[in-house]
């Protein structure tokens, strides 16, 4: 049995949030806003073209919107400021959360474990995303990149949260699924890492995760 934690930081996508559930939600109302303009269409072709454009978060902006302008068959083509517009202002509102989250944070917290976020991306969506799944009564640390100028796996990002938690690094764990841009800089800092499996792989990363599950939850029995 692991020593509980004074903190936990988690990261954000795929880690508290569904990804995949939250961007075939999001499809569903794109197609309910926009399928005036495009010819008649599957939604499972939406929802495929949808992930396709996200890549999990990860595909390069100016991807994202060329590939939603030219896979589908537009009668009247959105330009790349509306695209870019739409997912900002409703991905969040979209949001599905992982199972059991409010379950997990909620023991966490009864646990008396201080809780926090750190999270890559544009400070709008990711606060608005955390407010859909309302996380932030949970949360004593949330941390945006875009809000702050520094990006996981920076150790200032890192550095931040700990101060604002008034916590030291070796008595805080981080979770996270993706172990180059989430664990990494949450070892180098003296953290100890969780790694949510599934999302992508381990890679050549010069480390071992302390602890590898599928879902939040199942840190509890942990400690």
């Amino acid at each position: 049995m692991a020593i509980q934690p004074q903190a936990i930081l988690f990261d954000l996508d795929n880690t508290l949030t569904n990804r995949r559930a939250s961007i075939i939600s999001f499809a569903r109302q794109f197609d309910e806003d926009f399928r005036s303009r495009y010819q008649t269409t599957q939604i499972s072709k939406i929802e495929s073209i949808m992930h396709d454009a996200d890549d999990g978060g990860y595909r390069p902006l100016d991807e994202r919107w060329q590939i939603l302008q030219e896979r589908i068959q537009w009668i009247d083509t959105p330009s790349t400021d509306e695209l870019r517009n739409y997912w900002y202002t409703q991905l969040g509102h979209c949001a599905v959360g992982v199972d059991g989250l409010h379950n997990t944070l909620s023991k966490l917290r009864d646990k008396g474990i201080t809780l926090g976020i750190i999270t890559n991306g544009p400070t709008g969506l990711q606060n608005l995303t955390i407010d859909t799944l309302h996380l932030r009564p949970y949360m004593d640390c949330v941390i945006v990149s875009e809000t702050v100028g520094i990006k996981k796996p920076h150790p200032e990002i890192y550095e931040l949260a700990l101060a604002e938690m008034n916590q030291s690094a070796k008595d805080v764990w981080f979770v996270g699924d993706n172990p180059a841009t989430d664990l990494l800089g949450a070892h180098q800092m003296n953290m100890t890492t969780v790694w949510i499996r599934g999302h992508h792989s381990w890679g050549n990363q010069p480390f071992q995760a302390n602890y590898i599950v599928d879902n939040i939850s199942e840190m509890l029995p942990l400690f």
